[in-house]
C-alpha cells in the first residue's frame, strides 16, 4: 500500500493499468498506453473482498472531500477539460450533448463560468 494510506482510509483506485514504457506513456499520455489493461475489461475485476493493485494507482481521498462527492471527480475533470479546450468565454453559448454524469458536470461547470446553455 502507498506510504500515505493506512487501513480504513477512503481511496480511489485508478482502473487503468499502463506499462510506463511505450511512447504514449513516456510523454504522459498513459490513457493511450499501447499495452493498457483496464480492470474489469482486460483483467479480472474488483468485485471481491481482497484486491491487489499497483500502489501508484491508489489515491487517498482527502478528508475534506465528502464520500458522496469523490466519485464525481473523474466526470468533473473530463467536463472541465472539454470546456477549457473549447475556449468558451463567459456570455457565449455552449451546447452540451448528453445527460449522463459528464454532461451534467459540464452543464454545472458552464453555469459556474457564466457560459450560456442552449
Amino acid at each position: 500500500m502507498p506510504d500515505n494510506i493506512k487501513k480504513g482510509d477512503r481511496v480511489i483506485v485508478d482502473p487503468y493499468i499502463y506499462c510506463g514504457h511505450c511512447y504514449p506513456c513516456s510523454v504522459g499520455r498513459t490513457n493511450c498506453c499501447e499495452n493498457l489493461n483496464v480492470i474489469g475489461v482486460h483483467v479480472d475485476g474488483a468485485m471481491q473482498e481482497v484486491v491487489t493493485h499497483p500502489a501508484h494507482l491508489i489515491h487517498k481521498i482527502p478528508d475534506n472531500v465528502p464520500s458522496e462527492m469523490a466519485p464525481l471527480a473523474e466526470p468533473l475533470t473530463i467536463a472541465l477539460h472539454a470546456l477549457h479546450r473549447a475556449n468558451v468565454k463567459a456570455g457565449e453559448y455552449v451546447a452540451i450533448i448528453g445527460a449522463g454524469a459528464i454532461g451534467l458536470m459540464a452543464a454545472l461547470s458552464a453555469r459556474h463560468y457564466k457560459q450560456r446553455l442552449f
